[in-house]
């Protein structure tokens, strides 16, 4: 018999559901929630990709961004805008971070990291730790050049030891030259640490150093003795040119940066023109276009293993007032957005740079090493507030302010970012 409540035909099988206002508004949180870690967490970047462009354990897949195809946007054109999604590693997760870069720990208000670098045509993915280990598995990667260099190579380190510690394989007696080892993925990041690029002496009277003489025609032999390893190289530098040096040429004095009282008869040559022959010594180098003396003296191995050299261009400087040694600082607490076009020799270096790699890569014709380029100036130009200014262990410096390196966490973790995209573009 048909139940009379809900006669045949128009039997509900389930009662009407009585929501209440408490249950919406449970809903509308969740959702919100969900939203919130959908946009922060990056995730969209995957469903939208095709499979093919995903990342794979071959590591060789570049992602598309959400606004552009990020193979070909120009990753250097961009501004910085806010990001809340987190870091990556902080000072209390990554155990190698030096403490000359761990400004959160000196006191620095912790706004700085909440600045991503975008692109104007393109949306930048997440660096993924992993997803890099894997493109780099059973090659070794060396960082070339100055202590900006080595903050470079330590930002990387700590974002790579979320996945993995790695294990500190060599570290020479001045902690120069280091090389850490991640067995899992048989890969070893490295820093060989120079100067000049180029072999150079110091004078010192009493234990100080009064005068520099660079040697632009010979290589330093303190990374050559160690690049043969390097499948990859990052070289970069230009932070020890900005002094007074004496510059040779087949063993001969030809001029130095800047006038010397006691060298009037010596041409003044310039900043641009010592870098731009030492960088050429050093490009030419690990193009193997040249058989450098020194360098065959020094190093009897092949760099034949080499298959990328990219070139980072100068890391802007941000002290105001005074100069590092009297009085300079960096006290900004939000990037420059509003930034002009750069000048002076921050712009003159970068283009220098950029000359120098493009010349030598036309050199080689395709073949051999590749040569690529990360142009960071500018972007960095627009960070004045990422430098660690008095907010760094300088027992040994009181009273200086760091506004050459950068603090880690922080902008310069970007330029990882961007350096796993180099590679995956070109190997």
């Amino acid at each position: 018999m048909a139940n009379e409540k809900y006669p045949l035909g128009t039997m509900k099988l389930h009662p009407k559901p009585n929501i209440n206002k408490l249950q919406i508004y449970h809903l509308l949180v969740f959702l919100l929630l969900l939203a919130y870690f959908i946009y922060f967490s990056n995730i969209t970047s995957f469903f939208i990709l095709p499979s093919k462009q995903r990342s794979t354990t071959s590591g060789h897949a570049l992602a598309t961004g959400s606004n552009g195809d990020i193979m070909t946007c120009d990753l250097y054109n961009g501004t910085w805008v806010r990001d809340y999604g987190g870091t990556i590693y902080t000072n209390l997760t990554c155990k190698t971070m030096p403490d000359a870069n761990n400004c959160e720990k000196y006191g620095k208000d912790h706004d700085f990291v909440k600045w991503k670098w975008k692109p104007h045509e393109c949306h930048l993915p997440r660096f993924d730790p992993e997803e890099f280990l894997n493109a780099v598995r059973g090659m070794n990667l060396a960082f070339v050049g100055d202590s900006v260099s080595r903050n470079h190579k330590d930002s990387l380190l700590c974002m790579l030891s979320q996945v993995e510690s790695p294990q500190n394989t060599y570290n020479d007696v001045e902690n120069q030259i280091t090389k850490y080892y991640f067995e899992t993925y048989n890969f070893t990041l490295m820093h060989l640490w120079t100067r000049f690029f180029v072999r150079y002496e110091d004078r010192k009277v009493n234990g100080s150093v009064t005068e520099t003489d660079v040697y632009l025609d010979e290589m330093d032999p303190n990374w050559v003795n160690h690049v043969h390893e390097a499948n990859y190289v990052v070289v970069s530098g230009g932070h020890w040119f900005i002094r007074q040096l004496n510059l040779y040429q087949k063993n001969k004095l030809i001029g130095t940066i800047y006038e010397q009282s006691q060298k009037k008869n010596t041409p003044v040559l310039g900043l641009i023109f010592a870098l731009q022959n030492a960088f050429r010594t050093a490009l030419n180098y690990l193009n193997y276009k040249n058989n450098y003396t020194t360098a065959s003296r020094s190093s009897n191995s092949s760099i034949s293993n080499l298959r990328l050299v990219v070139v980072r261009t100068f890391s802007t400087r941000h002290y105001e007032v005074g100069a590092w040694n009297s009085g300079g600082f960096c006290n900004r607490t939000r990037p420059n957005l509003d930034l002009g076009l750069l000048s002076g020799n921050h712009l003159e270096m970068r283009n220098m740079l950029l000359e120098e790699m493009e010349r030598v890569r036309n050199e080689g014709g395709g073949q051999g090493v590749r040569f690529a380029a990360m142009d960071v100036t500018r972007m960095m130009d627009m960070r004045p507030d990422g430098h660690p200014g008095a907010h760094w262990d300088n027992r040994w410096n009181p009273g200086l302010s760091d506004c050459t390196h950068w603090c880690m966490p922080g902008a310069i973790d970007t330029w990882n970012e961007l350096l796993f995209l180099t590679l995956q573009k070109y190997i």
